[in-house]
C-alpha cells in the first residue's frame, strides 16, 4: 500500500490518496508517474524511516522509484531539532504523542493486509499513517523558525544512504551489526520476553532459568491455529502493554517492522536456542532462579515448600504419587502446577552447569516435573 497525504489548495485542504501496489500494474506510465512525483523539486516528500519504504517501493515497481528527491524524514528532522528540545523518537507513533498530544492506534498494523478488499478501518489507518506526517512536518517546522533553525533535506537513493539514523533503535537481529541493544524493561529490572508460537519450547527453556518469558500459546490457549496477522499482534500487543522483547523465527515479522524490539532467533533447538538469547542478553542464570518461575504458565512460584498435606487447595489435583517429593514441593502461584525433585535431578543439575558453564551459579536445585 502507498499513502500519498497532499496539501492542494491555499486553504490548505489535506488529501490522502491509497494507491494499491499489488493491484497497480507497473507501466510504463505508472514507471513515469512515479519517478515524476519522488524527483519533482516542487514536491517536498515526508516520510519517517523513508529509506526502508523506498527500497520497499523499488522491490515493487522498479528501478523508477529508486530516488527521491527532495526528501524530508520526520526522523532526521527530529534529531536535527534536538536543541529546541525535541526528543528523538524510537516509532511514528512516539513523534505523534510527543509533537501531537496523541499517539497513533496501531490496532490495524498487524492485520491480514494481503487479503482483498480492504477493511474501512484498513483503510483509514493507512491514510492516517500519511496525514500525520503533514501535522509533523507543521509543528517541527514551527519549533525550527522559534529556534532559527532549518528541517535537514536529502537526495534519498536506494540502495545507497543517507540511512535513517538508528536512534535508540530496538530493532535486534543477528543480521544488524553495530546496532545497540535497547531493552525495553526499566534499568535494574529483570529481561523480559514473549516468544511466538514457533518457539513454545524456547520459552520453557527459559522459565526453567528463572527467565520471565511469555509466549503466544499462553495467550490464547495451546492447540489454537491462529493466522499469521492475528500472531503478530499478540506478540505487538504484549511486547508493548508489558515492555518485552519480542522472539521469533518468524523472518517476515521482523521485516514488516511492526516493533522495534525484536531478535530473530538463529537456533534450531530449543537448547541451543536458549543459549543464544542468554549470551546476547547476557543474562546469568544461577540455580536459585531455577526454582523460581512455572515451566507451563510463566508464573513465580511460591517462595514457600509444601508437603503433600499442606499444599494449596487449588493444588490438590497437582500433586505427585505418595513417596515422591518428600524432599519438598514448589508450586506455582499463578496455575498451582507442583514441581518436585526427582530421579532426573542430578542429571537435569549436571546439564545446566555443563550447558551453561560460568552463566550457572552455585546450588542444587533443578525442577523435574517438565
Amino acid at each position: 500500500m502507498l499513502q500519498v497525504a497532499v496539501k492542494r489548495d491555499l486553504a490548505c485542504t489535506t488529501v490522502v490518496y491509497l494507491f494499491d501496489l499489488l493491484a497497480l500494474k507497473n507501466t510504463q506510465h505508472t514507471s513515469r508517474v512515479l519517478q515524476e512525483v519522488l524527483q519533482s523539486s516542487a514536491l517536498v516528500k515526508i516520510g519517517y524511516g523513508m529509506y526502508e519504504d523506498l527500497g520497499a517501493l523499488v522491490a515493487r515497481m522498479g528501478d523508477c522509484c529508486a530516488t527521491a528527491h527532495p526528501q524530508l524524514d520526520i526522523m532526521h528532522a527530529m534529531v536535527a531539532l534536538a536543541p529546541a528540545g525535541i526528543i528523538p523518537p524510537r516509532s511514528l507513533s512516539d513523534a505523534c504523542d510527543a509533537l501531537l498530544g496523541q499517539s497513533l492506534d496501531k490496532t490495524q498494523q498487524c492485520s491480514a493486509w494481503g487479503n482483498r478488499p480492504l477493511t474501512d478501518a484498513q483503510r483509514q489507518y493507512a491514510a492516517l499513517d500519511a496525514y500525520c506526517l503533514l501535522m509533523l512536518y507543521d509543528k517541527l517546522l514551527e519549533r525550527a523558525i522559534q529556534h532559527d533553525l532549518s528541517l535537514p533535506t536529502h537526495r534519498l537513493c536506494w540502495p545507497e544512504g543517507p540511512k535513517p539514523p538508528q536512534i535508540n533503535k530496538v530493532m535486534i537481529s543477528p543480521n544488524i551489526t553495530n546496532t545497540r541493544f535497547y531493552k525495553p524493561w526499566p534499568e535494574g529490572d529483570s529481561p523480559r520476553f514473549v516468544c511466538d508460537d514457533m518457539l513454545e519450547g524456547l520459552a520453557r527453556q527459559l522459565r526453567l532459568c528463572g527467565v520471565d518469558a511469555a509466549s503466544v500459546y499462553g495467550v490464547v490457549g495451546a492447540g489454537h491455529q491462529l493466522p499469521r496477522h492475528q500472531v503478530h499482534r499478540v506478540l505487538v500487543d504484549l511486547a508493548h502493554l508489558e515492555q518485552r522483547v519480542v522472539l521469533t523465527k518468524d523472518k517476515s515479522f521482523v521485516r514488516a517492522g511492526y516493533i522495534d524490539c525484536a531478535w530473530l532467533v538463529q537456533g534450531t533447538h530449543r537448547h541451543t536456542q536458549l543459549e543464544e538469547v542468554l549470551h546476547a542478553f547476557d543474562i546469568r542464570v544461577g540455580m536459585d532462579d531455577v526454582m523460581s518461575r512455572c515451566s507451563r504458565c510463566n508464573g513465580e512460584l511460591l517462595e514457600e515448600m509444601f508437603t503433600r498435606d499442606t499444599v494449596p487447595v487449588q493444588a490438590l489435583g497437582n500433586v505427585p504419587p505418595v513417596g515422591v517429593g518428600k524432599s519438598g514441593i514448589w508450586v506455582c502461584g499463578q496455575c498451582y502446577n507442583c514441581y518436585w525433585q526427582g530421579m532426573q535431578y542430578a542429571r537435569a543439575r549436571l546439564h545446566l552447569k555443563e550447558r551453561f558453564g560460568k552463566k550457572a551459579g552455585g546450588g542444587d536445585a533443578v525442577l523435574q516435573n517438565v
